[in-house]
């Protein structure tokens, strides 16, 4: 899964946000079908200790699921931000990484940019043997299929590195997801990039923020700028992870 030339490994991840600021601004269609979709996160919530000694309504805990549900899940969030990084390593002595990152409130116009952006569309024309391998992680649970979903909602066509509807698993060979990578075969196997950013001694991204943070910065802060440098301190931390996974000890500097 690792085999791949480090120089042909794309890095990559996303922020996501809820389409809607708050529960009560969704049409009520997508009420009714958000609450049934997390009822039993919305009754556990409701029936929390904390809750019975606040005396907080149910409808106070659909806006709490609300806030930590619909940014993960493609019906209902939207795409604010996508990164990408290449390792540089001309510099023996220490690696950087060229990044390039697509923000913008208007999701049509950020997937679109991505959709035509040069790694992308070249993926397709290039010979087996010279095509990137695209890393995430977590990516085949959510980066991935997020973005396809995310795009297939925007009218957007699929990028053939981004349609899964026809292949099996050994046609994903391009898709590097290190929590599947790490699991080494465990069932439950998984672990946080934040975890592993700690138990290799690299940097974390979320000594900035975290990604339950991302929708008050985007929707009460309106900080775009610290978006973007938060999802490309993500891609440093997946980069500096995927070299201690491959043994290589060159440092990788910002």
């Amino acid at each position: 899964m690792l085999n791949k030339p480090i120089e042909k490994v794309v890095f990559l991840d996303i922020e996501t946000t809820s389409q809607y600021e708050t529960f009560s601004a969704m049409p009520v269609r997508m009420q009714n079908l958000f609450k049934e979709r997390f009822k039993k996160e919305i009754q556990e919530e409701f029936e929390s200790q904390t809750h019975i000694e606040n005396g907080l309504s149910i409808e106070k805990c659909v806006e709490e699921i609300y806030d930590i549900k619909a940014p993960l899940f493609a019906e209902f969030n939207k795409i604010i931000c996508i990164s990408m990084g290449i390792l540089d390593t001309r510099n023996k002595d220490k690696y950087s990484l060229k990044v390039k990152s697509f923000i913008n409130s208007d999701e049509k116009q950020l997937l679109t940019e991505f959709s035509e952006s040069t790694s992308i569309k070249n993926f397709t024309t290039c010979k087996k043997e010279e095509q990137f391998s695209f890393c995430a992680h977590n990516g085949k649970v959510f980066d991935f299929p997020v973005i396809a979903k995310r795009m297939i909602y925007n009218g957007i066509d699929l990028p053939y590195i981004f349609d899964f509807s026809d292949k099996k698993p050994w046609d994903l060979d391009y898709i590097i997801d290190t929590k599947e990578v790490w699991k080494f075969g465990v069932f439950d196997g998984s672990v946080s990039l934040d975890l592993l950013a700690a138990a290799f001694n690299v940097e974390s991204s979320k000594m900035l923020m975290k990604g339950s943070d991302v929708k008050n910065v985007y929707y009460i802060t309106k900080d775009m700028e610290a978006i973007k440098n938060y999802c490309e301190h993500d891609i440093y931390t997946l980069a500096s992870i995927y070299l201690k996974m491959k043994n290589i000890q060159v440092p990788l500097v910002r």
